[in-house]
């Protein structure tokens, strides 16, 4: 079993959800819906953050970096035979 989230990290994660919203600039009518779909909107956001729970299913998770290298222009996966006999040649 992991441990659970310490205080700091806690206040941590609530600053990042407070900068976020202060970044947005939203209107009092669509904080105001926010706030009447309150459960529908707490259940989107326990989605996301189960999105970032890999590392508990995944040791290596947390090493994961962003890469803006890709596939070059016109790449295709080849099939898993052609793949295989491109192997055994």
């Amino acid at each position: 079993m992991t441990a659970k989230i310490t205080p700091g990290q806690r206040k941590q994660i609530l600053r990042l959800f407070e900068d976020q919203l202060d970044n947005l600039g939203l209107k009092k009518s669509v904080a105001q819906h926010l706030i009447r779909c309150g459960g529908y909107f707490q259940t989107e956001i326990a989605e996301i953050i189960d999105e970032y729970k890999l590392g508990d299913v995944l040791p290596y998770a947390d090493e994961r970096v962003i890469s803006n290298v890709g596939y070059p222009a016109g790449f295709q996966h080849r099939h898993v035979d052609e793949q295989t006999a491109r192997l055994l040649e």
